[in-house]
């Protein structure tokens, strides 16, 4: 199957004494960066190895936006990494955090959303009950007070 590769025009990122156009950027899927590299973490398995095996991330711990986004800037604090990709990872990190921060907020709204419609089930049912129990008494007061007329005659 053939991979479609989607073109970006990119701004030059820094101004020149020549007049330069927009550049074209090919920016590969997914699949294509993980293929197309030197490195052995190609996968969920081998990164986990990966992280494992540098003490990264616990062994074990199940892995959380708030987790990952920790361990890269874990990462950040090598002397060996460039400035422009710690900012990349940086952003990444940050941008982590809050998609957590969201899914949080979006998973309590529907926690909230199921408590409310329950609380709403059980009001009404509760609520029939009463109602069911008055008409019943009115019925048995009606009766007694109908047996008490009759008694009275």
């Amino acid at each position: 199957m053939a991979s479609k590769q989607n073109k970006t025009v990119l701004a030059s990122p820094k101004p020149s004494s020549s007049i330069q156009g927009p550049r074209t950027a090919t920016k590969k899927t997914r699949e294509e960066l993980l293929k197309d590299t030197i490195s052995s973490v190609k996968n969920a398995e081998t990164a986990n190895q990966y992280l494992e095996s540098k003490c990264l991330v616990i062994s074990g711990e199940l892995y959380t936006f708030s987790s990952l986004s920790t361990t890269l800037f874990h990462l950040m604090q090598s002397s060996r990494v460039l400035k422009e990709p710690i900012d990349g990872m940086r952003a990444v990190a940050i941008l982590l955090e809050e998609n957590s921060v969201s899914e949080k907020l979006k998973r309590g709204e529907k926690r909230m959303e199921m408590i409310m419609a329950t609380m709403e089930k059980k009001c009404i049912t509760l609520v029939d009950d009463i109602v069911a129990a008055m008409e019943r008494m009115m019925e048995d007061t009606k009766k007694e007070m109908m047996e008490i007329r009759d008694l009275s005659t």
